[in-house]
């Protein structure tokens, strides 16, 4: 028996589960987990004759078990939440408050402008100091590949392949930038129907976060900002009409036309970053979004060899991170190993269970998942959910949209190993940071601070 089949079937069950405690809210953690399972399964099902799947029990068993576990927890924390008298409170209050314009002001406007542009400068600088010192530098796109190369898909020997940790630092800020973009063009924009000509630097912000992606060979950032945006979206349209209102079934179509858009533009930036294939936009996108739901069940079938080390997997930033301190002797790249998905195509992606379950066991993955759900679950019902704009409650919703993609892309990979590091602390500190310098920091120029003296 193809167990396949009925592994979508178990899902829709789980989604129906998980929709429908969570009170019908279509982006709530354990409703957007199962609905990317979902369509990675969908997807993975119009190629069971292109790929030859032939899905193993254990490998629906495990995933389906690992799914169930992540709703499971995530009904636990709505029921230890509605027995609090203080939640019960907010809920019976609950009235919409509306939503404030973002205000800019003009020089943190060309302040913020300026610094990307040297940021994106001095990046495409150190990229050409790196590629130089390995390969002659190629011109234009295929630079950028040269360097993922380098720095991705092989393992650098040495601090010295790395680029300025400086630098680093401020591209942490044009992300955040990007980020604090998104939100504002939301609120602005989308909300409360300002001019797009009078809110474009947020425009301006976003696309340079995605420039800096690209210039590393990568797109990833394309994904995140579709998933920081749409939650985004959805919880300050709460913000603005209530949170009485049942809005996911609009949110399913928006999703939707999300999907139709943004995955042919994923797949059209290829050569932006200096790559190409010859694989057709379905073919592409199937393997993207669905091969791992095949390597799952071929890792489950042919398993790699045991972990050396604690978390090899799943916490690979953390231990690059020791490495760079001299700490460690260990290091290993982030990708795991490939895997045919026909004669032509290949992947690396295992979705959400592999990592945990190589280095933790099922017992360890199943622990893993009820504290990534719990985290999530108890942020978004006590924290976001029913809550007003406030500074504090932005802020919450930043940090929350900055991680969100962890469960969005829960079918495809898993992404402790990218989140879970030192590096991902400094991001949120400075997430919050631009956000109070872009919202409120307030400086007194010339006859200005004269005027507040006298008053």
């Amino acid at each position: 028996m193809n167990y396949i089949y009925l592994l979508l079937f178990s899902e829709l069950v789980l989604f129906l589960l998980a929709f429908f405690i969570s009170g019908q809210d279509i982006l709530a953690p354990s409703s957007m987990f199962c609905a990317v399972f979902i369509l990675s399964t969908s997807l993975a099902i119009l190629n069971v004759d292109n790929w030859n799947i032939k899905y193993c029990f254990e490998a629906y068993w495990i995933l389906t078990s690992g799914i169930l576990v992540f709703v499971l927890a995530e009904w636990l924390v709505i029921l230890l939440l509605r027995a609090t008298p203080h939640k019960q409170k907010v809920i019976r209050n609950n009235l919409s408050r509306g939503r404030q314009i973002i205000r800019v002001e003009r020089w943190k406007v060309v302040a913020a402008s300026a610094f990307n542009v040297i940021c994106l400068v001095w990046q495409l600088w150190e990229i050409r100091k790196v590629v130089s010192s390995v390969t002659n530098p190629a011109m234009g796109p295929e630079l950028f590949f040269q360097y993922r190369s380098i720095t991705s898909y092989n393992l650098v020997g040495s601090t010295e392949l790395l680029m300025n940790p400086i630098l680093t630092q401020c591209l942490k800020v044009v992300m955040a930038l990007g980020i604090f973009g998104s939100f504002g063009l939301v609120n602005n924009v989308i909300l409360l129907k300002q001019p797009l000509k009078k809110n474009i630097y947020f425009l301006f912000f976003l696309f340079s976060y995605i420039l800096s992606d690209f210039m590393t060979g990568g797109r990833s950032s394309i994904l995140q900002i579709a998933a920081t945006t749409l939650i985004i979206s959805y919880i300050l349209y709460h913000h603005a009409i209530g949170w009485g209102y049942v809005l996911s079934w609009k949110y399913i179509r928006i999703a939707f036309i999300c999907l139709v858009v943004g995955l042919p533009v994923f797949y059209l930036a290829l050569p932006l970053v200096g790559r190409s294939t010859d694989k057709s936009l379905f073919d592409y996108i199937s393997a993207y979004m669905a091969g791992s739901i095949q390597h799952f069940n071929q890792y489950i079938q042919n398993p790699s060899p045991d972990a050396v080390v604690f978390g090899e997997e799943s916490l690979v930033s953390l231990q690059s991170f020791f490495w760079k301190l001299g700490i460690s002797d260990y290091h290993r790249i982030s990708h795991l190993e490939y895997r045919a998905l026909n004669y032509y195509m290949y992947g690396n992606v295992y979705t959400f269970f592999r990592r945990p379950l190589h280095d933790f066991g099922l017992g360890g993955m199943y622990l893993f998942t009820v504290i990534i759900s719990s985290v999530f679950s108890w942020i978004y019902h006590a924290k976001i959910k029913y809550q007003y704009q406030s500074f504090k409650n932005d802020c919450t919703v930043l940090l929350y949209s900055f991680f969100y993609r962890w469960i969005a892309m829960g079918s495809i990979d898993q992404m402790s190993t990218y989140l879970l590091s030192f590096g991902t602390a400094i991001s949120c500190v400075i997430l919050v940071a631009v956000f109070w310098t872009m919202t409120r920091l307030r400086l007194v120029w010339g006859s200005k601070r004269k005027e507040v003296k006298n008053t």
